[in-house]
């Protein structure tokens, strides 16, 4: 299941049927599959989406906790750059951590370059 941050507690989560995505925002939390929207809203429960972002954001703080540093070095070089090679950073910074925020969705990759999520 792809999952990709839209913003500030917000998600796009891949269905089962490839290249749809439901749209999920764990502030309220709300996901916008019929499953949730039909049958879950009013009670409470969360859908397989809600889950999945909540256990992939859960893992990202754990693991950023432990690499806040390299994290917040990696995102501040972006930010002054505006635009870097990816293999820059991951020969600077390591690849796991660099690749980590890219599939976070803190980082955007283009044509070997990487910028800030905005």
């Amino acid at each position: 299941m792809k999952i990709r941050k839209t913003g500030n507690n917000k998600f796009n989560v891949e269905s089962s049927a490839k290249g749809k995505f439901y749209k999920v925002d764990l502030t309220a939390p709300s996901c916008t599959c019929a499953h949730f929207m039909f049958r879950l809203r009013n009670t409470g429960e969360k859908c397989k989406h809600i889950a999945a972002v909540e256990e992939k954001h859960s893992r990202k703080k754990k693991t950023c906790q432990k690499s806040i540093l390299a994290y917040s070095r990696i995102l501040d070089e972006a930010r002054k750059k505006g635009e870097i090679e990816t293999v820059v950073l991951m020969e600077k910074y390591g690849e796991p951590e660099v690749q980590e925020l890219i599939n976070s969705g803190d980082l955007i990759e283009s044509n070997g370059k990487v910028r800030i999520m905005e």
